[in-house]
């Protein structure tokens, strides 16, 4: 997947790249680019007297690689880069931009002077102030949301802000639109330290480190006597509809001065139009942060799994048309897939999904009767070529999915929907352990309709 990108060419000199000659013609609000006499397909776009040049493309004109990765939201470039005294290489990366083009917004990177720069519709401009010369960082991660029940679209900027050996930390800004242009608002990293370490309390007993948090105590065994200490890898989940704060937790003790991490200490960011404020902090302990991590991921393969079986009765199965037959008064083509071969997969799939046998019955009731949706003759399996689908107007924003366990056997899974509209619908549905196997209780599409 290739992205379009661009960036002030002052970034180039920030990154130690040799700055090339560039020449460009102005046409209005857009320019014309060339690169070492040759010219660009596309153009370069002048906003507030500073050049944005596309960066894939000039980055390819001066013989880099660029690489994007959209299960992280990042775009890098690889330099061979040779130390001094040496004739072997090795490669670095450095950051371009993150953007969300359906929404019209971009982060165009940083400028020398550790501004990044986020435009909305080319129309206005905040500029985000960071510290942005390192050499390997990871993007800033927009998201745009409603978090302070205005009524207004807000951005959450999440950037690197300090980077040095075992120590990371991320800054929160809110970008707000006003008939200035954009407001950014900044959540600081001392401020949700000092809260953690307020919201905790902690002694050890017994062979073991008790913290108490919001009211639940839990205890952690250890060998040797310790006390709490907080990390500074700080890092903010953020959502179109949910921000939070998430802080490590370490069993330090006096012997080495080196912490253990036992958890991970979270709480929602709270945002009233003007401060952030913290919601109630959480403690999990590192055996609570793995298993969430397995549940998450099975409730992102059952909701996946959920749009599938979605997809696939609502006219999504394939058939050889050309070899249509008629059975009855309707038209049948056997059924192309490597999945199905029997009405007896097709149930096998839907009961292996939903706990909910209404659920199930909602979908197997379209394989019988005269206009069955799929019909087995003779061991082949057919589907209806009369049978039209219904547009489904509902995306799930899978980096949005958070899962709570309710019990042993149940767990409540948040999530957000766009609209087509690019609007958000913060939506909720459970699953079910059933003989070992989660299950989900209903339908991704069906809960998202309801939230509609």
């Amino acid at each position: 997947m290739k992205q379009k990108w661009a960036l002030a060419m002052a970034v180039c000199m920030a990154m130690g790249q040799a700055v090339p000659a560039m020449a460009a013609e102005v046409k209005e609000n857009t320019m014309e680019v060339s690169v070492w006499g040759q010219k660009l397909n596309d153009d370069g776009v002048m906003l507030d007297g500073v050049l944005y040049v596309p960066l894939r493309k000039t980055f390819e004109q001066l013989d880099q690689t660029v690489h994007w990765y959209p299960e992280l939201n990042e775009t890098v470039v690889r330099q061979p880069v040779y130390p001094t005294g040496s004739t072997f290489s090795y490669s670095t990366q450095f950051p371009l931009v993150a953007a969300f083009p359906q929404a019209g917004i971009s982060v165009y990177g940083a400028k020398p002077d550790g501004m990044v720069i986020v435009e909305k519709d080319l129309e206005k401009t905040s500029y985000v102030k960071v510290p942005y010369g390192l050499e390997k960082q990871t993007l800033p991660k927009l998201r745009y949301g409603e978090y302070n029940g205005d009524g207004k679209r807000d951005f959450s900027v999440s950037v690197l802000t300090e980077y040095e050996p075992n120590v990371q930390k991320e800054s929160l800004y809110l970008l707000q639109q006003s008939e200035d242009g954009w407001n950014s608002t900044l959540f600081s990293n001392e401020s949700l330290l000092a809260d953690a370490k307020a919201a905790v309390s902690s002694h050890f007993a017994e062979g073991c480190l008790v913290l108490s948090v919001g009211g639940e105590e839990t205890k952690v065994p250890l060998e040797q006597e310790a006390t709490v200490d907080f990390g500074r890898v700080i890092r903010f989940f953020t959502t179109k509809s949910y921000l939070e704060a998430q802080l490590p937790v370490f069993a330090l003790t006096e012997e080495n001065g080196i912490g253990e991490e036992i958890g991970l200490l979270k709480a929602e960011v709270l945002f009233d139009g003007t401060a952030f404020t913290m919601g109630d902090w959480q403690f999990m302990t590192m055996e609570d942060v793995t298993s969430n991590q397995l549940l998450t991921e099975t409730a992102l393969a059952l909701m996946q799994r959920d749009l599938d079986v979605e997809g696939v009765f609502n006219a999504g199965l394939n058939g050889d048309w050309e070899k249509s037959v008629e059975i009855g008064a309707w038209h049948y083509a056997p059924v192309v897939s490597d999945r199905f071969h029997s009405l007896a997969d097709l149930e096998q799939w839907v009961r292996g999904t939903y706990s909910n046998e209404e659920r199930c019955n909602d979908f197997l009731s379209r394989l019988t009767g005269e206009d069955a949706y799929v019909k087995e003759v003779d061991g082949v399996l057919y589907v209806n070529a009369d049978i039209g689908g219904k547009g489904m107007a509902l995306q799930l924003d899978e980096e949005s999915l958070r899962v709570k366990l309710l019990s042993p056997n149940q767990a409540e899974i948040t999530f957000d929907f766009d609209l087509f509209d690019y609007d958000t619908l913060p939506s909720k549905l459970t699953m079910t352990k059933v003989d070992g196997t989660w299950l989900l209780d209903t339908g991704v599409y069906n809960v998202g309709q309801l939230a509609d």
